[in-house]
């Protein structure tokens, strides 16, 4: 019981695996010769075939890549023993500045500012996993704020509580590796099967009433059709029009590293990506940061008023939710108005 994983975000589908398998399959039981450039019944050959097997593979190993390094897709909320946390750095500092990062001749070519905190002098570094670089900010305000949670620590360096330099972390060194466009793809992925789309009968009217406003404002903000609703465990399905539209509004939204990786944050703990850009794009006034938890939850907070909740669970996960969603907001707001490259070092 000691390193249990009580609680993990929602996970990216399978779909470029289940592409794969389709194509095997699909390709052995409409091919009718064998041979490597034979033609099949349904008019591929199998050096196209291969061509497509290539760029699926491809897909997949990009996606597994941010999957694997970046640390903020992997927010467990575990078990995990004092003697655990113990793992983590000594608090040796006295003291946490913020300086104004002074970059040295190899480095001329920026033409941003950036900020680092410094602990007894010495430079912080992005959290492992993410880079071992210096962790260099874009505004001072977002430097006080990974300051304040530096100072914050005691004994022993926990993460767990320091989501601003997990997001940083990610932020300046993964996305300027791997690109924004694979994390729209997984913003999309949240809109296929939105929170928002599915009602419990014991509550649907309820749900309709909070959430038909948002539909609108998205419909008519985004200029998309009428969004899917549905009641009780049934299939739920979004034209891929639809999809192709919001996909294609978020990249020309211009969107700095740090606000796409809060989105996706935001995503993660809310099942949603209808209901963060709701509270993102409209600063609050449509949908306020505590009805973006209570309305990403609904459905667990009748069953926890209804049957009870199981303490240490449910109160543990609550509070972590509430702390990374408050963080992922937070850097939204701290880096609005800042361009992508004003953001990477």
């Amino acid at each position: 019981m000691q390193n249990l994983t009580l609680w993990k975000p929602r996970s990216i589908p399978l779909t470029s695996c289940s592409c794969l398998h389709f194509l095997f399959y699909a390709k052995r039981s409409l091919c009718s010769t064998s041979g490597s450039h034979a033609p099949c019944m349904g008019g591929i050959t199998d050096k196209e075939f291969e061509k497509v097997q290539t760029r699926a593979l491809d897909k997949t190993e990009r996606e597994e890549q941010i999957l694997n390094k970046d640390s903020l897709f992997q927010m467990d909320i575990s078990a995990a023993p004092v003697h655990d946390i113990r793992k983590g750095a000594r608090v040796f500092w006295k003291s946490v500045q913020v300086t104004e990062y002074q970059p040295d001749k190899s480095q001329s070519h920026m033409q941003s500012k950036f900020y680092e905190v410094r602990l007894d002098g010495k430079r912080v570094r992005a959290f492992e996993g993410s880079s071992q670089q210096h962790l260099l900010l874009p505004t001072q305000n977002y430097a006080y704020a990974v300051a304040r949670e530096w100072a914050s620590q005691t004994c022993f360096v926990n993460q767990t509580t320091m989501p601003l330099s997990d997001i940083s972390s990610a932020a300046c060194y993964h996305v300027g590796e791997t690109g924004i466009p694979p994390r729209i793809d997984y913003l999309i992925s949240f809109l296929r099967n939105d929170n928002t789309f599915y009602r419990s009968a014991s509550i649907a009217a309820e749900q309709d009433n909070k959430y038909n406003p948002i539909h609108r404002w998205f419909e008519k903000t985004f200029e998309t059709e009428t969004l899917p609703r549905v009641v009780g465990l049934k299939y739920c399905s979004l034209p891929e029009e639809t999809a192709g539209k919001i996909h294609a509004v978020i990249s020309e939204l211009n969107l700095n590293t740090y606000q796409i990786i809060a989105l996706c944050v935001l995503c993660q703990y809310t099942s949603s990506l209808i209901l963060p850009l709701a509270h993102l794009l409209t600063n609050g006034e449509l949908l306020s940061t505590k009805d973006l938890f209570r309305y990403s939850s609904m459905e667990e907070d009748f069953n926890r008023a209804k049957h009870g909740q199981v303490v240490g669970y449910h109160d543990f996960r609550e509070k972590e939710a509430r702390l990374k969603v408050s963080a992922a907001i937070c850097a939204w707001q701290l880096t609005n108005g800042l361009s992508h490259e004003n953001c990477i070092p």
